[in-house]
C-alpha cells in the first residue's frame, strides 16, 4: 500500500494548526495511535470512516483546505495566532 498524500497533507495541517502531536489526534479522533501511524505509512487503508471522523472532530481543517485550494495560500496561522 502506498502512503496516502491527502492524510499525510491532513495531519500535518492538523499538527500545525491545533499544535498537536499524532498521539493526540489520534485520541481526539477515537483510533490507537499505532492504527493512524499504520495508514499514513501505508500500512492500513486511509478509509471513508477515518475521513469522516477526522472532519467531523477537526471540521475547520477540511473548511481551511479546501479554501486555499481556490484563494491561493496566503499566510497561514495556527489557533493560537502564530504564523506556520
Amino acid at each position: 500500500m502506498a502512503k496516502n498524500k491527502e492524510l499525510n497533507e491532513l495531519i500535518k495541517r492538523i499538527k500545525y494548526l491545533y499544535d498537536l502531536n499524532q498521539g493526540e489526534i489520534a485520541s481526539k479522533i477515537g483510533v490507537k495511535d499505532t492504527y493512524l501511524s499504520d495508514v499514513l505509512n501505508g500500512r492500513a487503508d486511509f478509509n471513508d470512516t477515518l475521513r469522516t471522523k477526522i472532519y467531523e472532530v477537526f471540521s475547520d481543517v477540511k473548511a481551511e483546505l479546501s479554501s486555499q485550494r481556490y484563494a491561493g495560500g496566503g499566510e497561514q496561522t495556527n489557533v493560537n495566532g502564530n504564523n506556520i
